[in-house]
């Protein structure tokens, strides 16, 4: 088979490149907008950590507001899951209480050390009669 001449493009038939873009630049938007997505993320964690609240770290209670309470029955005093002292009864720690009725332990009278949290209701402001 031969090839026609006249169908060959002669130079000056070729279109003329100009600097556009040419295509689709959808993609390019939706990876702009995972990135920043990703960039908000990263800067919220990293927020979070440097704001968060160190609880039970510290917990503001007056000292005034303090109240030394005893232990009626067995009572365990923990800090989340962990178990962080027991106290059997007759035994004296210093409280404040909180809205959903636990009150927060002190290690004592001053100061901001937190033992942890127990349940109001076994504790009592009368220290109990000894046990026979």
């Amino acid at each position: 088979m031969a090839m026609d001449s006249h169908l060959r493009p002669t130079a000056g038939a070729l279109p003329a490149r100009r600097g556009r873009v040419v295509g689709n630049t959808q993609g390019v938007v939706v990876f702009g907008a995972l990135v920043l997505i990703v960039v908000v993320v990263v800067a919220a964690v990293l927020l979070g950590k440097v704001v968060r609240y160190k609880y039970p770290d510290t917990y503001h209670a007056r000292f005034e507001d303090r109240q030394l309470r005893y232990a009626v029955v067995p009572l365990e005093i923990r800090d989340g899951a962990r178990v962080t002292a027991r106290l059997a009864p007759r035994d004296s720690v210093w409280v404040h209480g909180m809205e959903n009725g636990d009150v927060v332990v002190f290690r004592g009278r001053e100061g901001e050390a937190v033992l942890g949290f127990a349940p109001a209701a076994g504790l009592s402001p009368v220290r109990p009669a000894p046990a026979r």
